[in-house]
């Protein structure tokens, strides 16, 4: 059982972790397109660092880099957790997190298979090695168009917790 003081600790952990936490969406255009100053073309991979698109690239392992390259405070984070989609091929999902663990080797890289059909690729970065992974659920689990709900999950006195509204 967890006690009232473990509780109020956890909390204090997670809300710590959460105001630190970046992250990433990988896509692919369904159509021609020109949003910003991006000029889109069907199948094209578009990336998001918190939910603003920052790069279009020809290849997922191209959006990766471009992504990790927007990331302005990358040398403070510890944990990489990325959640990929039923369209990454197991050689790509290789390639990237090779290209991660060589590139960043201060990074500690997971990667978990989430079932995802519209995102290649979901990824949270934090740092704290207590919290595992956050991420917006309008993609993981609800039809919701906008991300105002996080799931978590955290590991608290070897205890693995999951929080989702």
């Amino acid at each position: 059982l967890i006690g009232e003081d473990d509780i109020d600790t956890m909390v204090e952990v997670i809300n710590s972790a959460v105001e630190n936490v970046t992250s990433l969406e990988v896509t692919y255009a369904v159509r021609d397109s020109q949003i910003d100053q991006f000029n889109i073309k069907k199948n094209d991979y578009l990336g998001f660092v918190d939910h603003k698109m920052t790069t279009v690239s020809k290849t997922k392992l191209d959006s990766i880099k471009d992504l990790f390259d927007n990331i302005s405070d990358l040398d403070e984070k510890e944990v990489v957790t990325i959640l990929y989609g039923v369209d990454v091929t197991e050689e790509e999902l290789n390639d990237i997190i090779s290209y991660l663990e060589d590139t960043y080797p201060f990074l500690e890289v997971g990667a978990i298979s989430d079932g995802q059909k519209v995102y290649s690729f979901i990824i949270s970065f934090c740092n704290s090695s207590r919290l595992l992974y956050v991420s917006p659920t309008y993609s993981l689990l609800n039809s919701s168009s906008s991300p105002k709900s996080f799931t978590m999950f955290v590991i608290f006195n070897n205890l693995l917790i999951l929080i989702s509204p």
